[in-house]
């Protein structure tokens, strides 16, 4: 009986543990992300916000804009991201590398960066518009800025990382030997993927096109940037609403529009894929339909010599498409550096000449104010989004029920559009007093950072062994004591990575910074969107070549830092604690 009572206060202490820990995740997730998402509801019946949005049929325009440009960036997102996803699952060497940082790269920087950079790419005097003269398409210049093109290519550029994430995922569980056979047997590249890979991958397109029609609705950066009245979309109506401080009544009943409009889309992607995938079901598989080797005659057979065409073929769309595609993700960033050592005063591409001009711009006390602003908030939210998220992991570890609800909760930011959080945070905010205060875009800087920090400390918690922290307990050692002797040390590497990811990422966030902060707490995000919104000089480049620089200043400090703690957990083990040292203690 002794040991009876015994093993049920000790279930009652791991709960009581367990919940202990689980608590700041629950008041961040609650208190600073859902609750002032649900101010918005009574914000939008409380005033005119919807009979302003239905006095006038310009708004329902706007609203079909929306849907419409965020269905194309998705359906052109996929076919660009998908042949960069296969090669990227089933290829090795320099060319998965180079694709990979090609990928990475640009979804580590800001978005608000990479936007900018399609102005010196589309612009009259720019990169496209000089290229197509040289070629002869055009007689002179022509600006391509200000149109669907513009708005819709910026978008695709921001969201292939996401549909590439999303299709590698799948694609790296189909078997490499399901394709070989597929040929072997007489399909062509073509049929094999049409027939046997896409069939495996939907799924993976499905997630792929629901994240990036989320994330083309709730923009607003691209189409106040790149597009004109004709590309007005909800988001950016919603910022300039929110912005002119006019009516917050109406912002809210815009935002709770775009939420109907976002669900409604995604469940149309949902019904239509559920039903390709149906369809799929009632047809024969494409592994019952390949030939048998005994029935092919030789007629059948495809001639050496049409196998030989079609590798050459094959060998040039490859290779067309992958130096494409690495131009595609990574010129816009690389020509932002010539711009920005511009003697120029507009963009223009080829430059006029070198000059150091810019950059002793943004050396003045309101750029470097706005950056070490930005710099301060970053490393609080991190710091707090790392400890939060690690205190998670540990209440979750050892209860698989916790765990998925865990994982439901931490990763709910990623799934609702950030602009709808966004006018939540300045609604709840402005009732607080926290809007325009480091502490305010701390907090919400914190809730968007938490779900990286918490999938990159999970990954690193269930690759190591703790055992050891078991063996720690069972020799005397408190629970305490054996987190912080034990699975720190071994999470060091996974904790200093979701730190410097979360500074990065918080550094980089641009909607919560441009709802959220003003004339007394101006980020770097904020006076860079400013200087963008109304000046063409390369003033905004040489800033925007900074943020870049820091990012990849963290990202090289990300790899290397995890390279060196790595080989440090491999020279030196920890050491258990003996019965003597607990003793001891």
């Amino acid at each position: 009986m002794g040991r009876m009572a015994a093993s049920v206060a000790a279930g009652r202490g791991a709960k009581v543990w367990s919940f202990a820990l689980l608590l700041p995740a629950f008041i961040l997730l609650i208190g600073l992300y859902l609750a002032p998402i649900l101010t918005i509801v009574p914000e939008a019946f409380t005033g005119t916000g919807f009979t302003q949005f239905f006095a006038s049929p310009v708004y329902a325009n706007v609203a079909w804009t929306t849907v419409r440009i965020a269905i194309t960036v998705a359906v052109v997102t996929l076919l660009v991201a998908y042949p960069a996803a296969w090669i990227i699952s089933t290829r090795t060497g320099w060319q998965r590398m180079v694709l990979v940082v090609a990928v990475i790269v640009p979804f580590l920087t800001s978005s608000l960066v990479r936007t900018f950079s399609w102005l010196a790419m589309l612009g009259s005097n720019g990169l496209i518009s000089n290229l197509l003269v040289v070629l002869g398409v055009n007689d002179k210049p022509t600006t391509l800025l200000f149109t669907d093109f513009a708005v819709v290519i910026a978008l695709v550029h921001v969201s292939l990382p996401l549909m590439t994430f999303s299709l590698v995922a799948v694609m790296r569980r189909i078997p490499p030997e399901v394709v070989g056979v597929s040929e072997a047997l007489g399909s062509s590249k073509l049929r094999t993927m049409l027939r046997v890979v896409v069939p495996q991958t939907l799924p993976g397109v499905t997630s792929g096109l629901i994240v990036v029609a989320l994330f083309a609705m709730a923009s607003f950066i691209a189409p106040a940037i790149l597009g004109s009245t004709q590309q007005t979309m909800l988001a950016q109506l919603i910022q300039a609403t929110i912005e002119t401080g006019s009516n917050r009544s109406f912002a809210a009943a815009l935002s709770i529009v775009l939420a109907l409009c976002a669900a409604a889309l995604v469940g149309a992607i949902w019904l239509v894929m559920w039903a390709i995938r149906r369809r799929r079901r009632h047809t024969p598989r494409a592994e019952d339909e390949a030939p048998n080797p005994a029935a092919l005659s030789p007629v059948a057979r495809r001639s050496n010599a049409t196998a030989t065409t079609e590798r050459v073929v094959w060998k040039v769309v490859y290779a067309v498409y992958f130096v494409s595609i690495v131009v595609f993700s990574l010129a816009p960033m690389v020509i932002l550096v010539p711009i920005a050592f511009t003697s120029g005063q507009v963009l223009v591409f080829p430059t006029p000449g070198f000059s150091t001009q810019w950059f002793e711009a943004v050396l003045s006390p309101e750029w470097v104010g706005a950056a070490l602003t930005s710099l301060r908030i970053a490393v609080a939210a991190a710091v707090i989004a790392v400890v939060v998220a690690m205190l998670t992991v540990l209440a979750t570890a050892r209860t698989r029920f916790l765990a998925r609800a865990a994982d439901q909760g931490m990763l709910l930011p990623m799934t609702i559009p950030a602009v709808v959080f966004a006018i939540g945070a300045y609604v709840a905010f402005v009732r607080l007093g926290l809007v325009d205060t480091e502490l305010g875009l701390t907090l919400a800087q914190t809730v968007l950072a938490l779900p990286v920090c918490y999938l990159i400390i999970a990954a690193g918690y269930s690759s190591s062994d703790m055992r050891l922290e078991d063996a720690a307990v069972s020799l005397g050692a408190s629970k305490v004591r054996a987190i912080v002797t034990v699975i720190v040390p071994l999470m060091l590497p996974a904790l200093a990575v979701a730190l410097l990811m979360g500074v990065l990422i918080s550094f980089d966030e641009s909607v919560a910074s441009i709802f959220l902060s003003g004339l007394d707490t101006t980020t770097l995000p904020r006076k860079l969107w400013s200087g963008i919104r109304f000046s063409t000089s390369p003033e905004g480049a040489a800033a925007a070549v900074g943020v870049l620089g820091f990012g990849l200043l963290m990202i090289a400090l990300t790899f290397g830092l995890y390279t060196l703690l790595n080989r440090r957990q491999r020279r030196s083990s920890i050491p258990l604690p003996t019965a003597a040292v607990v003793e001891e203690q």
